[in-house]
């Protein structure tokens, strides 16, 4: 185990008293929790595979990372877990974490420094490793002690706890000497549940794990179950073979859940936005598309009807978008930059001045979760001449197809974490998930990530970003969110729930805290 020297830090956050929710539970868990999903992902257990789209739900429900990080605002809160505290130097290119010692894997074994670099040396080395972000900002990951971690990044980056709280840590021991297979079908780690069973493209199963740190859940057992239409989802939210609905996207499912006096719907304000991006912008290469032209993305936008998409397909909970990663009224966004209006007319002449007065055919690539309102926007989109043609796929093979850049030409609705944590993962024209090829976006992304997070930070991207963002539209942004789940009444723990928030956007569903109905 490597040393280091002492490092001369300020501290940007420490939390020192472990808030009341975090209390374990004193009773022992019985019952069970069912969350229906749309889908699960790419469905994996080794954390370091995760592309962090909805297995998610899964490896956040196995293990803890170094903090947790919580959405139930316009910035999300980051809470101690397997670290109890951390602070930044002043340049921003070293971070150091203070650890916990009475953290238990679930497998009985202690967990020490020694497992935090364990699992980050494979985050940074691993070619199994899913998301290469971490590896263009992270240097190298050291022991201090037998009580604190050294993040070394390669240059300066105020958002390293976006990744701290992703990446959930591993038991070298075990790690080592079972293998990576057997460590993807019988993981362990520190989280509040253990796998119990598996079966791809239906459901997992977790047992609580009494050994738990932070809160031993309420609930013996938890089951994350894959559900994609939403007509079967309040179907077995009503009869019960459900509990609660996780990442409702918009639909009729809404008001099913409002006008159903045993059911509860349950809604995070959060900063979160649904937009639609252009494949053929996030590559290298250039490939020729029509939506280069920004008089095409202009058009597009003004054609959508974003008051009537949040009247009839969210129920009233959305708000108008205005600017990709920046969503309005947020320390961050500047009150010139307002959503585009609809204004077909417009749209019609934007389209002429850009060489297609009749319009021109497109693809939109769709999963089942964006189903209801991509086919809105279509509907919306033939109002101006542009033909869209529907491709319907599976989340899992658009996530990798997305990592590997061999989307064709094509729209895509999906829903994105906003502000500048967000955007120091979407706008770097080399990050696996950019949103476009642009050199001045580049460059004025590695600007505002020399800031500390905070007012000097949000001043920067207010001045400097917002407005050139609102006019390039490296993606149409179409509505604010919150994160929407259905519930059944009878749950208990969820004004628990609702003051701590929902883990990692919407895909950790923070279970440990719910009291089931006991069958």
């Amino acid at each position: 185990m490597r040393k280091k020297g002492t490092i001369v830090f300020v501290i940007l956050l420490v939390v020192l008293v472990i808030p009341s929710w975090a209390l374990s539970a004193s009773k022992k868990p019985k019952g069970r929790l069912v969350f229906a999903y749309p889908s699960l992902g790419i469905e994996v257990h080794d954390g370091v595979k995760t592309l962090g789209g909805s297995e998610e739900a899964i490896i956040q429900s196995l293990g803890d990372g170094l903090c947790l990080k919580y959405y139930k605002g316009a910035s999300p809160s980051y809470q101690p877990a397997i670290a109890t505290s951390w602070k930044a130097s002043p340049d921003l290119k070293a971070w150091e974490f203070t650890i916990r010692k009475d953290v238990i894997f679930h497998d009985g074994t202690p967990l020490t420094v020694e497992d935090i670099v364990y699992t980050w040396d494979r985050v940074l080395h691993d070619p199994l490793t899913a998301l290469s972000s971490p590896r263009r900002i992270i240097k190298s990951v050291e022991a201090v002690g037998d009580d604190r971690v050294v993040f070394n990044l390669k240059r300066p980056y105020p958002f390293l706890l976006t990744y701290a709280s992703r990446y959930a840590i591993q038991p070298k021991a075990y790690s080592e000497r079972v293998g990576k297979e057997e460590f993807e079908k019988h993981p362990i780690y520190a989280g509040p549940w253990k796998l119990v069973k598996h079966l791809q493209g239906d459901y997992v199963e977790l047992e609580a794990f009494e050994g738990h740190y932070r809160q031993v859940p309420h609930a013996k057992t938890l089951i994350l179950k894959v559900v994609p239409e939403q007509s079967t989802q309040l179907a077995m939210l009503k009869t019960g073979e459900v509990d609660i609905v996780a990442q409702i996207f918009g639909g009729s499912i809404i008001e099913g859940i409002r006008n159903d006096p045993n059911l509860a719907l349950i809604t995070f304000p959060a900063p979160a936005e649904i937009y639609v991006y252009f494949s053929h912008l996030t590559r290298l290469d250039n490939p020729p598309t029509v939506f280069r032209d920004k008089r095409v993305r202009h058009a597009l936008s003004y054609a959508l009807d974003r008051k009537l998409l949040n009247e009839k397909i969210f129920a009233g909970t959305a708000q108008p978008a205005s600017t990709i990663c920046i969503l309005p009224g947020t320390p961050e966004w500047h009150p010139s930059c307002t959503p585009f209006p609809l204004d077909i007319e417009k749209a019609k002449a934007l389209l002429a001045e850009a060489g297609y007065p009749n319009g021109f055919e497109a693809k939109l690539m769709l999963t089942p979760r964006e189903k209801t309102i991509g086919e809105a926007c279509a509907l919306m989109w033939s109002k101006i001449g542009v033909k869209i043609n529907i491709d319907m796929r599976e989340t899992g093979t658009v996530t990798r197809q997305i990592r590997k850049r061999q989307l064709p030409d094509s729209l895509r609705v999906s829903r994105h974490p906003t502000g500048p944590a967000a955007m120091s993962y979407f706008f770097p024209k080399k990050a696996l998930y950019n949103h476009m090829v642009d050199d001045i976006l580049d460059e004025l992304t590695a600007t505002m990530s020399t800031f500390p997070e905070g007012p000097e930070m949000d001043e920067f991207v207010k001045n400097e970003m917002c407005g050139y963002i609102h006019d390039l539209m490296p993606g149409i942004p179409i509505l604010a969110t919150s994160y929407i789940y259905g519930m059944r009444a009878g749950i208990g723990g969820r004004y628990k729930w609702l003051e701590i928030g929902t883990r990692h956007a919407n895909y950790g569903p923070a279970a440990e805290y719910l009291i089931p109905v006991v069958r």
